[in-house]
Parts: structure tokens; sequence; C-alpha cells
């Protein structure tokens, strides 16, 4: 499994030094910190913009309590670990699905088994069996479409929406964020190439050079490639 990302959401400074530094200090092999908040606002925007794996949240904020942050994700895709001073907000995050609830001074090897949890979490959710006939469910309205994951060309994320594009030309548009199923299909198959695009290798057709660059799919479709991707994509290419 590739190196999650997390985010430390906390208002006191010398809480989140503390954290940073244990994670540093004790388990830089499974986790790199991409961002840091000390107001709900503020985490929000940093969520959109980094997508993490982990989300270390306190309780106690200046602009409101951190299950606040549950009305603008109220079916993360990330998984939370609060953090916190106080005890008696454990079944309250029951309640939320958080995968862990640490007190403050946090334990080392609780947060071990805490990082422990997502790793093994994240896993079970991944597909490592050759695709072959392999499909997948995706829900709407009235209920699920199963697809030949051989099929996806390409996924788009639009919000906390996903499109796939098949190669028969139908699309499927899906409530769930393009990370779950960055998650979901095989890493083996599919690459992340832009914040919005997940692309299947064995459909692209060429690679244009740019800042990022583009890249053309089987159906003629042209997706851009950011910048933070473009290295990823050309190892991948042996280029």
């Amino acid at each position: 499994m590739t190196l999650l990302s997390a985010i430390i959401i906390d208002d006191e400074i010398q809480a989140t030094k503390t954290l940073e530094l244990l994670i540093e200090n004790y388990y830089a092999s499974d986790v790199t910190i991409v961002a840091k908040a000390t107001s709900c606002m503020e985490a929000i925007a940093q969520i959109n913009q980094f997508e993490p794996d982990i989300v270390f949240l306190d309780i106690s904020m200046p602009d409101g309590s951190g299950f606040d942050l549950f009305n603008y994700f109220p079916n993360p895709y990330f998984e939370v670990v609060f953090t916190t001073a106080y005890n008696q907000y454990a079944l309250p995050a029951i309640k939320v699905s958080a995968i862990d609830y640490l007190l403050k001074p946090i334990d080392i090897d609780e947060l071990g088994a805490a990082i422990q949890k997502v790793k093994t979490k994240l896993k079970k959710q991944e597909i490592v069996a050759p695709l072959g006939n392999k499909s997948i469910a995706l829900p709407f309205q009235e209920g699920f479409v199963f697809v030949n994951i051989a099929d996806i060309i390409y996924c788009k994320g639009d919000d906390n929406y996903t499109v796939f594009y098949m190669q028969n030309g139908e699309k499927h548009i899906v409530s769930k964020t393009l990370k779950e199923y960055e998650r979901i299909l095989p890493s083996q198959y599919f690459i992340r190439i832009h914040r919005s695009y997940l692309i299947q290798i064995s459909y692209m057709k060429k690679y244009l050079k740019g800042a990022g660059g583009y890249v053309e799919m089987s159906n003629n479709d042209v997706l851009p490639v950011s910048r933070n991707k473009k290295e990823s994509l050309l190892m991948l290419m042996n280029y």
C-alpha cells in the first residue's frame, strides 16, 4: 500500500507539532502529513485540496466543533481519527463512524494502532485480482448497475460525483467521490492524472507534452495531466 496522506486539524499549535513529530519519528513509513489547519473552515479547504486518507481531528475549535466538519462531509471518503483531551465525546465519535479516538497526550502505541486500523480498512477495499470479467456495482437512485472494470476508459470527478466513461460509449454518474474509486479500482490498471481524472492505462492512446501535458484516450477524449501527476505518469511510460 502507498503512503497514507494525512491532515492535522487542531487549533493548538503545540498539539499539532507534537502529533506531527510522533508521526515523523515513528510512523513516517506509513503516513505523510500533507497539510495542517487550525479551524473548521480552513480544514474544509485543505481537505478539498489535498483529499487525504486520514484526518486527525480535534473537537474543540475556535469556529465550532470538530463534529461540524461532518456537515460538509456527511459521508467522508477519508478516515477520521479524533484527537482530544476530553473523553466524553467518544460516543458521538462512534456515531459519525470515526475509526479511532485518541486522548491527549497521545500515546505512541495507540497512535500506531489507529494508523494500522486505517491501513487494514483501506487494504480490504483494494481490488488485487486480475481484471478479467471482474465487475463493480455503481449505485444510482433506483438501485445498482454492474459494469465490467475492464470496460472503464476513465472516471471524471465532479465535486461529490463521479462519471464513468465506458468503452461502449455509455456514461454512468455515481454520487461518490473520485477519491473513493481511486481506492477501489486496482492501481496496477488505473492511475490518477489530475484532480478530476482517473484513467485506465490500457486505454491511453498518446501523451501530449505541456506544463503537465495531456493524454488522449481511446474514445478520443483529451484529458489534462496536472503538474504534480506528470512525473508518475511519465515513469509509468518509462519516459
